[in-house]
């Protein structure tokens, strides 16, 4: 690797890389290693190289993340490169670094990823899987987007109001906690590893100030029976963590949460809101059926995944009977 070198960017250096990257995205930032950083269970683990000019060409930032005993490794939206050539160096760096301390690394696209970025992956021992998102156009506006999305769902987003549900941001960290309660009745309900409300509090802290995130409530009088946290970059929404109240359900609290996230980005000049992974696929979970409603184009961004440790069959199998009886 005598070409190209490991570096230590400071906050400049690594702003003005991420600046330069065709597929930028807020996941691969400074301040997503800072909230990580102060995320119990999770530590944040970033690999920059520079070439003989001293120019970073290319980085990635992952999160290891901790549950009982066991430990994998993420990588939201990345890694990043102007020098393709340099990727595999990038990731043989990455690689030595997580092998020992996870079972596995996987890599969630955010972006189309070319023909050529593709083979390299898939010959550094990641194979790839297709996932499903949806992106919606908000330069369509609002009318061309509420006709272009199913009726029931707009039915729904109708009923939602005339029940009285109404939708406000949270100002406040210590609103943070009513958020948490109904994001981990729906992880609880789907027998899903929820992160702890650390992570929520720290991005708060963190990413509110500068204008990158925005925390909704939907609110029935004085109770929050459903909730969002979306994050905000380069003119492009992120839908990243939803819940509801199931008992609540009847009053349509995730379509009305949506469709005010669609008028505000709107309103604020965002041109684009993903919708967060739908699935595999032919899946046609919940997930998926709910996020084709609002009309936006299915895209298969798919995702790479590398295992390092023969316990990975073991703790999947855990997993599942995990998701089949609750332990």
């Amino acid at each position: 690797m005598d070409e190209y070198e490991k570096i230590n960017p400071n906050r400049k250096e690594w702003a003005e890389f991420i600046d330069k990257c065709d597929n930028k995205n807020i996941f691969q930032t400074l301040y997503m290693k800072e909230v990580y950083e102060k995320t119990r269970d999770f530590e944040p683990v970033y690999i920059f190289l520079s070439n003989s000019e001293g120019e970073i060409v290319s980085g990635v930032l992952a999160y290891i993340r901790k549950k009982n005993m066991f430990s994998w490794s993420i990588i939201h939206g990345g890694p990043l490169f102007i020098d393709v050539d340099s990727l595999p160096h990038l990731l043989d760096e990455y690689d030595n670094e997580v092998k020992s301390k996870t079972l596995f690394t996987e890599i969630r696209n955010t972006s189309e990823i070319e023909r050529n970025v593709k083979s390299i992956i898939l010959n550094q021992g990641y194979k790839y899987s297709d996932h499903l998102t949806f992106i919606l156009d908000l330069s369509l506006g609002k009318d061309k987007i509420w006709k272009g999305m199913s009726r029931s769902l707009r039915k729904n987003i109708k009923r939602a109001k005339k029940k009285g549900v109404e939708i406000r941001e949270i100002e406040k960290k210590s609103e943070i906690d009513d958020f948490y309660m109904v994001l981990k009745s729906t992880y609880d309900r789907a027998r899903i590893p929820l992160a702890d409300v650390s992570l929520f509090r720290s991005a708060f802290d963190i990413l509110k100030p500068k204008g990158m995130i925005k925390f909704d409530l939907a609110m029935l009088e004085d109770k929050c029976i459903g909730g969002r946290v979306t994050l905000l970059f380069n003119g492009k929404m992120y839908a990243w963590y939803m819940g509801i109240l199931r008992e609540y359900g009847k009053y349509y609290p995730a379509a009305l949460l949506n469709w005010n996230l669609i008028e505000w980005g709107i309103e604020n000049g965002y041109r684009y809101l993903d919708l967060g992974g739908a699935g595999k696929p032919g899946e046609y979970s919940g997930r998926y059926l709910f996020k084709r409603q609002f009309g936006g184009k299915e895209i298969n961004f798919g995702r790479f995944k590398k295992i390092y440790s023969m316990k990975y069959k073991i703790a999947m199998m855990g997993f599942s009977l995990y998701r089949k009886i609750g332990i």
